[in-house]
């Protein structure tokens, strides 16, 4: 579908006032068998999330790279960590998360694809103080901030992040962004109406309602995370990048990424592309399918 279809809900977002405050979402904890089950099959390799997972994971492993320990905060699933390992066999990864049946699922995921450089644990990633961890010299979390309940438990999760985080750490912290218009929400939920379960839309939907303000998260970069840059999607701000330096990678890792990327359905690598593309306009570079 040609990128004019983004032309209505740009201009309302450019020009028209916030419609609407924060709504948490209902279910802070995601532990319905349902939901789990939708985000599966949303992440799987003909899912309608496939393309956002291999986008992280190419831009995650340029900015990770090398690293020899990484935790993953909030990691739900485990489908886009799982990922990342494939693609980073070298590196150990810990997988964090407070809901079980996510981290279930995880672990059988990880068992099925033979994976051994991958670990999880059940905790809290805002009150990660008392486990001792140590440091990381990677610390990544991709679309789970909006889950937090409160702009105070945002903050905690920024604090946790530089405490775990070596001096020279890789980070890589990827969200939503609230629109302004209920319209938006709309527009976005009905573009994957016809490929994403029922129940993954719904989900969805709470969670563009519930997500955070770049305002909100640039002033915990500012104290937390100062050394990082921050990108967005532009014209239209409807997710962000927080990320430390992308390091040079080897050319078979790239040209796995491109093999990858010329392997997708066409829908999938459409919608690849126009992440790549909005997030070019914010300044995100390099690109590792270029």
């Amino acid at each position: 579908m040609s990128k004019l279809k983004f032309v209505p809900p740009i201009l309302a977002e450019l020009c028209l006032p916030r419609e609407f405050e924060r709504q948490p979402e209902p279910d802070l904890i995601m532990d319905r068998v349902d939901q789990v089950e939708a985000y599966l099959e949303a992440g799987d390799n003909e899912g309608g999330m496939f393309a956002l997972h291999l986008f992280h994971a190419a831009h995650i492993t340029q900015t990770i790279y090398g690293a020899r320990r990484v935790i993953d905060l909030a990691c739900g699933p485990a489908t886009q960590l799982l990922l990342l390992a494939r693609f980073n066999p070298d590196t150990n990864f810990i997988g964090v998360d407070l809901s079980t049946p996510m981290l279930e699922v995880a672990e059988r995921a990880c068992k099925a694809q033979g994976l051994m450089n991958v670990a999880f644990m059940q905790h809290d990633v805002t009150d990660l103080d008392s486990l001792n961890l140590g440091k990381f010299d990677g610390v990544t979390s991709t679309m789970a901030a909006h889950h937090l309940p409160t702009v105070g438990h945002l903050e905690r999760f920024f604090a946790q992040i530089r405490a775990l985080s070596e001096e020279s750490a890789g980070i890589y912290i990827a969200d939503l962004l609230r629109p302004r218009r209920r319209h938006t929400v709309d527009f976005l939920v009905n573009a994957s109406s016809d490929v994403q379960p029922e129940t993954f839309n719904n989900d969805y939907k709470n969670s563009m309602l519930a997500a955070f303000l770049s305002t909100d998260f640039r002033r915990f970069q500012s104290e937390y995370l100062a050394s990082t840059r921050y990108h967005t999607t532009l014209p239209l701000r409807l997710f962000m990048i927080m990320k430390s330096a992308s390091r040079p990678i080897l050319e078979p890792l790239r040209k796995a990424f491109v093999e990858q990327r010329s392997s997708l359905p066409a829908r999938l690598r459409q919608d690849l592309d126009d992440l790549r593309f909005f997030f070019a306009l914010g300044g995100l570079r390099p690109d590792p399918f270029a």
